[in-house]
């Protein structure tokens, strides 16, 4: 199994949904999101949170959130990142974690 780091990306002018939530569209996401961690299952090894920048975003994207995600294969994690939420709302962007030399 290989750990993975998923940051999820907005575009950095968008505006941020949880500045003004409307209450439905935040109904309709908690509902999503929570599908998606059902199915997701035990490849979730850390939800996340969302994050808000200490600076400005350098390039056209900014980072809003993260979770740590373990699968057994590039189609699987392929397949949980095709299914998720965040898809309708921006990307992401993928690190594996490595391995310390001699562990």
């Amino acid at each position: 199994m290989t750990t993975y780091l998923v940051l999820y990306r907005r575009p950095a002018a968008a505006p941020d949904p949880m500045a003004d939530p409307d209450p439905q569209a935040m109904a309709e996401g908690k509902a999503a999101w929570g599908a998606w961690l059902r199915g997701a299952g035990d490849a979730v090894v850390d939800f996340g949170s969302p994050t808000f920048p200490v600076e400005p975003a350098a390039g056209p994207y900014r980072i809003s959130g993260f979770t740590i995600l373990q699968a057994g294969s590039r189609a699987e994690l392929e397949w949980l990142l095709s299914t998720h939420p965040h898809r309708t709302e921006g990307s992401f962007e993928v690190h594996a974690f490595a391995r310390p030399p001699g562990a």
